[in-house]
């Protein structure tokens, strides 16, 4: 789990507590956080993963999140991120975070 994945997580189970939790698109109940069929996703609302402010996540079901994000298109003006840009600071962390992403994944190839 990386570190921004922690964090979000802790901020969510501060704020919605321990569980179960209704997920916001089927509204059945999700009992565990995890990344099988079945359990439960935090999600970013505007799609920003360094926005870990409580209103910004909400729980989903692991099948219930990945149509959200294949359903329909998340470019152009369907994108919550449409006409904005990121800031300068912000851009050095992504640059930062994929710089490690990728050098991790070369260490296991």
């Amino acid at each position: 789990m990386s570190t921004n994945q922690r964090e979000y997580t802790k901020v969510f189970l501060k704020t919605y507590g321990s569980g179960p939790w209704e997920c916001v698109a089927c509204h059945n109940l999700i009992f565990e956080l995890g990344r099988k069929i079945g359990l439960g996703n935090i999600h970013h609302h505007n799609h920003n993963h360094f926005d870990n402010r409580p209103e910004n996540l909400e729980p989903l079901h692991h099948q219930c999140h990945a149509h959200k994000h294949m359903k329909g298109s998340v470019s152009g003006e369907k994108n919550g991120f449409f006409g904005r840009h990121h800031s300068e600071e912000t851009r050095k962390i992504i640059g930062i975070k994929s710089k490690q992403y990728h050098q991790r994944k070369r260490k296991v190839s």
